[in-house]
């Protein structure tokens, strides 16, 4: 046999595996031929399986995987900003109630000063309204002024006879009953008990007419805005937003008051998100607030009633963006661990499957390269594939059909070398006699 045809026993395949292919019509030829001239000549099998069944969907469940935490966050982000806006509103609402509240009250006690003459003896119009006051404690104070605008009956020491023509409320009260929030209120109209980092207070008032229906004066119903904050801690405690939430009450100029258990009238910065809170009704957004966190924030405003008169202020509830996102923490999480999971079985069926398909390649070419070096014809000595049982059988035919062509070789060149000899011994004696 000449073993150096035998030699190559990765050409002895590949011949085999052409030929084979070539047999075949065009459309049942092997298409995976393409798939190792993408990485070039004598690249190993093993490594290209893998990329080319590994990466692919590897790649897949990492965009999977991205896209679904990206879906899930913006989901939780939007239904927790929703459930901000409606308690932001939920608070709006609550509150503006009870402001109208009181300006019926103010409205229903202005249409009896005229039954009983009060407007006129300010001696009974002081003790009835001492023992409104008693009863109503919402109000800070309850004072009455005359058309012309002078204080002459108030339950807070230290109005009477104080003139408030120049309050922008004054005009307008004398024609309707309005609900106004005033800012920077003047320092007679400060109570002690307000807090001095907030000197503004809710005007409640209503005309008082006379028994002939001409206006005498005003009535008036004093909400301080420790009221307001008061109301908005009270609501809070019933409609609990979670341990990191926050309630604030933002005032048209931007000026944001805490209120929450543990801090109250804290003053910070207009946050940016704040012009857009303050240009619509309700809504929700994400901001970035001075204390360099970021907020996901819902918002309610004031609805400005035909009575109220610049009493707009604005309801934030918000909630830390972490704090948010960590309740879908345990969802991404097992997600990517399921992803994790998946990529490390496919990653070791793929192993297995190549262990399992190449280990019989690797026994036919140990195989081979003993034939090569010992002679002999392969033999397979465990079950294998069908298609490597033709494969086997394939190279024996061929290492049988290399044999006959040396047997027959051998069998050409052994006649020859007989007929030189026969021929050659009568030459020989034929010369021998001549010579003599």
């Amino acid at each position: 046999m000449n073993r150096l045809e035998l030699r190559r026993p990765a050409a002895l395949l590949f011949g085999i595996f052409s030929r084979l292919n070539t047999s075949l019509t065009p459309a049942k030829r092997l298409t995976a031929v393409p798939i190792w001239s993408l990485l070039g000549d004598g690249q190993p099998i093993r490594r290209t399986l893998l990329l080319f069944t590994v990466v692919p969907p590897v790649l897949v469940l990492l965009t999977i995987g991205l896209t679904i935490s990206h879906i899930a966050k913006e989901q939780i982000e939007q239904t927790q900003g929703e459930k901000l806006r409606i308690r932001a509103a939920f608070f709006t609402k609550n509150i503006s109630q009870a402001i109208d509240r009181h300006l019926v009250d103010i409205k229903s006690r202005a249409a009896l000063l005229p039954k009983f003459n009060l407007h006129t003896d300010y001696q009974q119009l002081n003790t009835w309204m001492l023992t409104v006051h008693s009863e109503v404690t919402d109000y800070t104070w309850i004072g009455f002024a005359d058309r012309n605008g002078v204080v002459r009956v108030s339950t807070q020491a230290g109005l009477s006879l104080q003139s408030v023509r120049h309050m922008p409320w004054f005009g307008r009260s004398l024609e309707q009953a309005i609900v106004m929030d005033a800012e920077n209120t003047p320092p007679p109209f400060v109570t002690k008990g307000q807090s001095n980092a907030h000197p503004r207070a809710i005007y409640l008032t209503a005309p008082v007419y006379d028994q002939q229906g001409e206006v005498v004066g005003v009535l008036i119903g004093y909400l301080g805005w420790d009221w307001v904050l008061n109301q908005y801690a009270g609501i809070a405690n019933q409609l609990p937003i979670g341990q990191q939430g926050d309630v604030f009450i933002a005032s048209a100029n931007g000026g944001a008051y805490l209120v929450s258990k543990n801090t109250s009238m804290i003053h910070f910065n207009k946050p940016g998100g704040l012009q857009l809170a303050q240009h619509q009704s309700s809504g929700w957004y994400q901001d970035a607030w001075p204390d360099q966190k970021n907020y996901l924030i819902g918002y309610a405003k004031t609805n400005r009633q035909p009575h109220a008169a610049d009493s707009e202020w604005t309801t934030l509830v918000r909630l830390p963006l972490d704090h948010v996102r960590a309740d879908i923490s345990p969802l991404v999480t097992g997600l990517w661990f399921i992803i994790a999971a998946t990529i490390a079985g496919l990653v070791a069926m793929t192993g297995l499957l190549l262990r399992v398909t190449l280990q019989p390649i690797e026994s036919l070419v140990n195989t081979i390269n003993q034939v090569a070096d010992h002679g002999g014809s392969i033999r397979t000595t465990r079950p294998t594939p069908k298609e490597f049982q033709v494969l086997t059988s394939a190279v024996n035919r061929m290492i049988q059909a290399i044999q006959d062509r040396e047997l027959k070789s051998q069998a050409k060149t052994q006649l020859l070398a007989d007929m030189s000899h026969e021929i050659r011994t009568p030459l020989h004696g034929l010369i021998g006699y001549a010579e003599l």
